[in-house]
């Protein structure tokens, strides 16, 4: 939990979901450890009070177990290539996300449940369309695109044939 992870927008966009969806039977599993955290329990416990918020260091087996939840929210300013929303969206299960470095790779521009960097107003706003209805469906053209770019096969092949032409470039004094 910590600012490049987007920790810091967490009590802001909880806020205003809560206030604009005037629901109160909402409960967050907040995943992780970081400098942020003693501030963001202090923070969610005073300005989010409708809501219960379950901090834990892990989930076991979260691939496994996603199903049993409603939506995974993003709000990272930046990202390495990040499993969990590869295996958010093969789940099947909304994903709410920064337009971050790294989230790119997997996320579209096109994917309606994302918002620019530091957009609390937006990520807020993708929040309340998921606990309005069933999103179940957001994201099929993602999801297959995602199952395409990120399968064992396409990847393996797409390492090969980079390290093929680096190894290329090495071997004619490219590199």
């Amino acid at each position: 939990m910590d600012q490049r992870a987007g920790a810091d927008l967490l009590p802001a966009i909880f806020e205003k979901a809560q206030s604009r969806s005037g629901r109160k039977d909402v409960e967050v599993t907040l995943c992780g450890r970081g400098p942020l955290e003693r501030r963001l329990r202090e923070r969610l416990r005073l300005e989010v009070r409708e809501w219960r918020f379950f901090f834990v260091r892990s989930i076991p087996h979260l691939v496994d177990t996603l199903f049993q939840y409603d939506a995974v929210l993003m709000p990272s300013r930046s990202e390495g290539l990040s499993l969990l929303p590869i295996q958010v969206l093969l789940a099947r299960v909304p994903l709410i996300a920064a337009r971050a470095p790294g989230l790119e790779d997997v996320v579209t521009s096109d994917y309606r449940l994302t918002a620019a960097i530091d957009d609390v107003d937006a990520l807020a706003d993708c929040l309340v369309t998921v606990l309005g209805q069933d999103l179940t469906f957001v994201g099929s053209a993602l999801r297959a695109r995602v199952a395409r770019r990120f399968n064992i096969t396409t990847m393996a092949r797409s390492y090969e044939a980079r390290y093929r032409t680096l190894a290329a470039r090495r071997e004619g004094g490219q590199g």
